[in-house]
């Protein structure tokens, strides 16, 4: 499974889950101040251009980060 995401933005949360549960997982940093989420290489895994994404092992990917109520 990869996980992107932006380092101080809101997929830190997802991180934390990521890591709590223990699912292996390979992070993969989107740096946004540098523009990398609005690069071709990261458009073509997440159109929406936004963090984070998780681009699960059969190939489905989740792009929002619901909080449980």
């Amino acid at each position: 499974m990869k996980f992107y995401y932006s380092p101080g933005a809101c997929s830190l949360g997802i991180h934390f889950l990521l890591e709590e549960i223990g699912i292996e997982y390979e992070g993969i940093a989107i740096h946004i101040k540098n523009g990398d989420q609005l690069k071709d290489a990261y458009l073509q895994i997440n159109p929406k251009s936004k963090v984070p994404a998780v681009l699960r092992d059969d190939g489905s990917l989740l792009t929002e980060f619901g909080a449980p109520c």
